[in-house]
């Protein structure tokens, strides 16, 4: 007669507490269950089902849901070496011969009718008058497309970043015509459209949160070569990072945007201007400035241990 048997007869006459610990499974344990013994193996049992992670050609499945992902990372010292490297060798172009407003210019007030919310989930809103919304989802992306590309958007650039395939001629009408409508509804009748049939605009007066970001660490840079207030500084970047939402193009999908390296630019504008807002508000003694801004970062990516290595810790009110 096996163990497992013997054990079961024992238990006929008593009932203790029993645990059976092994290091594999064995088909005779199925009957200490029935006797109320718990059970516990290295092995898989016939009523347990494996959930496995299987490595295929571009991505990793689960057995069991046959769901699909692509993960990704890096540790926290290749992300710092990452950023050492960007803020060595990167720096954004700033041309001085152009004056900057700097009393009056605020994020929230600039020069612009319809902003195209692009640091997070995208959506479009009009000044003072709530969400823009479009009927086609393709019509939002070509107005997200249009405004990142305005040096030359020609409707041939347009297809063939929106669409994998070749779209006929009427499919990119009706989106171009619905992107139209809804700009339309709030009173933008003429602000996108054809210059003719291959050449595309879009207004001037829609940005993206993302422009705006740009414009205010530009004007933030050429103030280290002028005079500069580190307060009003301070007070813009922070109210240009209250934008950001999310990772840039949260759930959109825009295929494009990953190609081009639009996104991985958000990303890296997002930091710099956080690191920049960080370095100054600690010179200026301005605590809560820095958790205004690692807020912003901590949005876009939470749980970034490089924004919550820079968070003071005891909370300051601002003046």
């Amino acid at each position: 007669m096996s163990a497992a048997l013997s054990i079961r007869d024992e238990l006929s006459t008593f009932v203790p507490a029993v645990i059976v610990v092994a290091d594999k499974f064995s088909p005779e344990f199925t009957v200490l269950g029935d006797a109320g013994v718990a059970v516990i193996t290295a092995g898989i049992g016939p009523r347990s089902t494996a959930t496995r992670l299987v490595r295929e050609r571009h991505a990793w499945r689960v057995s069991t849901t046959d769901d699909v992902f692509r993960p990704y990372g890096v540790s926290s010292s290749e992300a710092e070496d990452f950023r050492t490297m960007l803020r060595e060798m990167t720096v954004i172009e700033t041309d001085l011969s152009e004056p900057f407003a700097r009393a009056e210019w605020s994020p929230l007030q600039g020069d612009w009718s319809v902003l195209v919310r692009v640091l997070g989930p995208v959506e479009v809103q009009q000044r003072d008058a709530g969400e823009v919304r479009f009927r086609k989802s393709k019509s939002l992306e070509l107005l997200c497309w249009l405004a990142l590309h305005r040096d030359r958007p020609t409707a041939s650039a347009a297809r063939t970043a929106l669409w994998e395939i070749d779209v006929e001629d009427a499919t990119f009408h009706n989106v171009l015509s619905e992107l139209r409508r809804g700009l339309s509804t709030v009173c933008h009748d003429e602000a996108a459209g054809r210059v003719n049939k291959q050449r595309l605009f879009l207004a001037d007066g829609i940005v993206t949160d993302a422009e705006l970001l740009r414009t205010v660490l530009r004007e933030a840079e050429s103030q280290e070569h002028v005079s500069r207030v580190p307060h009003e500084v301070i007070d813009k970047l922070v109210s240009v990072l209250s934008l950001v939402r999310g990772l840039p193009f949260a759930d959109a999908g825009y295929a494009w945007a990953d190609a081009e390296g639009i996104t991985s630019t958000f990303v890296w504008l997002v930091t710099k201007a956080i690191d920049y807002v960080c370095d100054l508000a600690a010179e200026c003694g301005d605590e809560a400035a820095v958790l205004e801004a690692t807020a912003a970062g901590l949005r876009m990516s939470p749980g970034y241990e490089v924004f919550l290595a820079r968070r003071p810790a005891v909370t300051a009110r601002r003046n």
